[in-house]
């Protein structure tokens, strides 16, 4: 307690020069303060990115040229639906369907309305939520579930005299292949739909390359009746978003167990969803960036942490020898070497302090940095500053007492 009262009056005794010291401590603190931040702030940035700029995957036929209108097994829906490495996953597949029910071998003459399932208003290309209107209690997260509802475009809900909440009666088929390569529709269901929404029709310009569609259903429900009937069905589209695209050759690995297989550009054109395409360049360039930036700044640390516990020794060094004769005195009436650094260290110590809460005061006035990253630049400053300062005191304290008061007399 005698130590800090007297470093109180000391610092109290020497203002000036103790400003200036307190002055580049602010400094120092507010420079190690611009490093610190812009760290954590790349750091945060590279985080962030799979959310900013996420990296998507969809599956294609061997070309690439198609990633709708595909033929996509359903072994291979069931594989992304439990691959771990993916989210999002949203999935369409083409029906056709008829008003009323009738004779199955007459359905050619009344199976004119295009039919689209999907997870997710993501898989209806041309639309967006703004372009859908949903009668209260219904959100758009009925895509994915199994219960029959469905969504019709204005123009063809008007031309058939619907009405939102109303059920109707709808024969529904699904695409398929004759034995002979032909396409073909096969019955599905004969099911009562609620219709709980519309569609802009002016959004509806096209279904990509597969068609215009009128009506759409749940993924899950038209999945769940061909599975209980033990159809083979396919999806026409499939897209996904990678979880961590840090685990993206993992992901690639397990896709060709699949099998799913790079796209071929000179490949002939067919349906079959067969090749994986991953949209990454534009992550991989920005995540490359950050990383680079990360890097420069973890080598500029230890330079400017040495930079300042340099700053504390020079500054304890001058101070201890334009106190020189104030030191030989104190050894004069008894006190120790250790005694006397121990209050230059503790003095050097407050300034230290009082610079780096100053400099925090001024950030937090100025609404500049967060307390957590302010305590982190605190912390490094008052580390190395007090480290010099150790150094510095130390080295002064191997002079003996003699020509300590020997330099103050020629002094």
């Amino acid at each position: 307690m005698f130590l800090v009262k007297s470093s109180i009056r000391n610092i109290a005794r020497s203002k000036r020069r103790n400003l200036l010291i307190l002055c580049i401590c602010m400094l120092a603190v507010a420079v190690l303060d611009v490093y610190t931040a812009s760290l954590e702030s790349s750091r945060k940035q590279l985080d962030a990115l799979p959310e900013v700029i996420p990296v998507t995957g969809c599956i294609t036929n061997i070309s690439g040229s198609r990633t709708v209108g595909l033929e996509i097994k359903k072994e291979t829906v069931s594989k992304l639906k439990e691959c771990g490495y993916i989210k999002n996953q949203t999935f369409s597949m083409q029906l056709a369907g008829a008003a009323g029910s009738f004779p199955r071998e007459e359905w050619k003459k009344y199976a004119d309305i295009p039919v689209t399932a999907v997870n997710g208003i993501k898989a209806l290309s041309g639309a967006e939520a703004g372009d859908i209107t949903l009668m209260p209690g219904i959100s758009l997260t009925f895509l994915g579930g199994m219960e029959p509802y469905c969504l019709m475009a204005e123009d063809f809900l008007e031309e058939r005299g619907f009405h939102v909440g109303e059920t109707v009666s709808m024969t529904l088929f699904y695409y398929t292949r004759s034995v002979y390569g032909q396409v073909e529709w096969d019955f599905l269901a004969e099911e009562p739909f609620r219709i709980v929404g519309t569609i802009d029709s002016q959004a509806l310009d096209a279904f990509g390359e597969s068609g215009y569609f009128e009506m759409v259903v749940p993924f899950g429900w038209a999945e769940k009746i061909c599975t209980d009937k033990e159809l083979s069905w396919v999806a026409d589209s499939a897209s996904f978003v990678l979880k961590n695209p840090e685990e993206l050759n993992a992901f690639k690995e397990e896709m060709r167990d699949v099998p799913l297989i790079e796209v071929i550009s000179t490949a002939e054109e067919n349906l079959s969803g067969s090749s994986l395409v991953m949209r990454d360049g534009t992550y991989i360039d920005s995540a490359e960036k950050l990383r680079e930036n990360i890097g420069l700044l973890r080598r500029f640390g230890p330079m400017l942490m040495l930079v300042v516990l340099l700053t504390g020794f020079v500054i304890s060094w001058l101070t201890v020898q334009s106190r020189k004769r104030e030191y030989a005195l104190m050894r004069a009436v008894g006190m120790s070497s250790a005694a006397c650094m121990a209050q230059f260290f503790i003095e050097n110590a407050m300034m230290a302090m009082g610079g780096g809460l100053l400099a925090a005061l001024i950030a937090w006035v100025l609404h500049t940095e967060t307390g957590s990253i302010f305590a982190e630049t605190l912390g490094i400053f008052v580390s190395c500053y007090l480290a010099g300062t150790a150094i510095a005191l130390g080295l002064n304290a191997r002079v003996p007492v003699m020509k300590a008061l020997a330099d103050t007399a020629k002094d």
